[in-house]
């Protein structure tokens, strides 16, 4: 067995990525890019653009992605070859737009572009590609897509995420690692941020397929990979009907089989990651090396892999499951060698959708939450008094506020972290917003509570800018071209919503487009990138105000 001379951390961890001076010299501001398919990337275009004009990427420690959002920021982090002004696109006031010119074609030159690549086919790809292993084709096939125009992945090469340039030529100068390593291309950021990106831990291979219960949360990083918090997932087999008589037959009881595993509490340098297990010591060591390198392909394959909750959910796919994710972990604080140590990886959102939590565990003080949904606001509720259901609200926000829903595929009941009592002035300051016609946003301050599942420490307070993506009407009424106003109203009918831009700014996160694709048209990408970029850019004073504001340091 090959390996490689790598680094480890167990739990507690310092957050290894405050070594680098790049990261730690920058302030603990948060920005947190939600899931949501190629809508969420078109808005994150957009909030990129802006976020770029009022400086705040210049000052962030940290940008979060969750499945749309990690492909946005993921590839804006690591993108090099265009400038990133070019890459971002201008600001353009709502007068200046018109339908013709949204509709220009988007390039390589643009991030808009990844928003138009539709990568839904994979699963008929699985059928006639035999070159790659099935636990990895969903990020190959995001990489050929979706990275491989900017020139961020290479199908034929093994390629390894290394937080810098200089780190990745030191790691390979390790002794012994220059064998393994030899034909590795090292892909490193090329902007800040520091990037996290989210995902979560389904539960062991051999138990696929698997009825979600309690999966926990994964951090991937171009540092460190790995369950950072200390943990006891609740994994349950899925077993059909035939699987529980025979049990039944056998004396057994006929429910599906249940595990309660140890899991996390260590995380493993990324050009080791998934190579097997290792005593849990914080140190320098030789680890078991990986078939295959992480790539970026894999960090946001893994975190956008959300159909993978749902196959696990839904009968009748016959062996589907065998396309989730795959990877080696171990618990670093239950020092016994278990007994199965490859784990199904899925979407970031089934556990939470907006990369929030994990930026508030590592000491951030102030953040500005992009919840780029499908689900538009609803003004006539009281919050005070009814229930914040998925169809008010985007279903992710309560939970974060002890008030989860449920959906296929998703368990958010562990994402308490601010108290209740602040759900309902939050909502009530978001319908204010939305019902003057300006963009939905809202600046407040949380009181941080204790979440042992998350390795979240509480007791301090902390300011949250929460950016909802809706309508504007006060954007809409400035639009001169006849065109695109139309194609908005259209588009937005209660009955039969036609056009190119049906169901703006909530598209669908699949099916929106012809043959149930998820990629968006050159059109709905670019007026979504306008609305968002136009949205922060007007209440430049609440960005101001956070960035500015007094908040506790962690």
């Amino acid at each position: 067995m090959s390996t490689l001379r790598a680094s480890l951390w167990a739990s507690p961890l310092d957050w290894p990525e405050l070594a680098l001076p790049e990261v730690r010299d920058r302030e603990p501001i948060g920005l947190c890019f939600s899931g949501g398919g190629s809508r969420a990337l078109a808005a994150a275009w957009g909030q990129l653009r802006a976020l770029r004009h009022l400086g705040v990427l210049d000052r962030a420690r940290y940008i979060s992605g969750v499945s749309g959002g990690s492909w946005a920021s993921g590839i804006y982090t690591f993108q090099r070859v265009t400038d990133e002004e070019t890459f971002l696109g201008p600001l353009l006031a709502p007068e200046d737009l018109s339908l013709d010119a949204l509709s220009e074609p988007l390039t390589t030159e643009s991030l808009g572009f990844a928003a138009t690549r539709n990568v839904w086919g994979f699963l008929a790809e699985a059928l006639v590609d035999h070159q790659v292993p099935p636990d990895r084709l969903w990020a190959d096939v995001i990489g050929r897509h979706m990275l491989a125009p900017y020139g961020l992945f290479n199908h034929d090469n093994p390629e390894a995420v290394v937080p810098t340039d200089a780190y990745g030529v030191a790691a390979r100068a390790r002794p012994g690692n220059e064998a393994v390593m030899a034909s590795w291309t090292l892909r490193a950021p090329a902007r800040a941020p520091y990037l996290v990106v989210g995902a979560c831990v389904l539960g062991p291979e051999s138990m696929l397929p698997l009825a979600v219960e309690r999966p926990a949360p994964i951090d991937l990083t171009p540092l460190y990979c790995g369950v950072p918090a200390p943990v006891t997932g609740v994994f349950q087999r899925r077993d059909g009907a035939l699987a529980r008589l025979k049990d039944r037959l056998q004396g057994g009881d006929g429910e599906p089989t249940l595990l309660a595993a140890p899991i996390g509490g260590v995380v493993v340098e990324s050009l080791a990651f998934g190579g097997g297990p290792a005593p849990a010591v914080t140190a320098e060591q030789a680890l078991p090396a990986p078939a295959a390198p992480w790539s970026l392909a894999d960090l946001v394959g893994a975190s956008s892999s959300a159909w993978a909750g749902v196959l696990e959910e839904a009968p009748g796919l016959g062996r589907l499951h065998r396309l989730a994710p795959c990877v080696s972990l171990w618990p670093g604080w239950s020092w016994e060698t278990p007994p199965d140590t490859r784990f199904a990886l899925g979407d970031g959102g089934i556990l939470e959708n907006y990369g929030l939590i994990t930026l508030l565990r590592r000491g951030v003080d102030r953040a500005i939450v992009l919840i780029n949904t499908s689900t538009p606001l609803e003004t006539d509720w009281d919050p005070q008094a009814d229930e914040p259901t998925g169809e008010r609200i985007d279903a992710y926000l309560p939970g974060l506020f002890g008030r989860p829903q449920r959906s296929l595929g998703t368990t958010t009941v562990d994402n308490m972290i601010f108290p209740t009592a602040e759900l309902a002035p939050l909502v009530t300051a978001l319908q204010a917003a939305k019902r003057a016609g300006e963009p939905v946003m809202a600046l407040r301050t949380h009181r941080l509570l204790h979440n042992a599942w998350w390795g979240v420490d509480g007791g301090r307070e902390v300011k949250v800018l929460w950016v909802y993506l809706d309508h504007a009407r006060q954007w809409e009424d400035q639009l001169q071209d006849a065109d695109l106003r139309d194609a908005i109203h259209a588009g937005n009918r209660r009955l039969l919503p036609t056009g190119p831009l049906k169901h703006f700014p909530h598209y669908k996160t699949s099916g929106e487009n012809v043959g149930g694709s998820i990629a968006l048209t050159d059109v709905q990408a670019s007026a979504l990138a306008a609305l968002t970029s136009w949205g922060l850019t007007q209440r430049e004073d609440l960005v101001r105000a956070l960035l500015d504001g007094e908040a506790a340091r962690a």
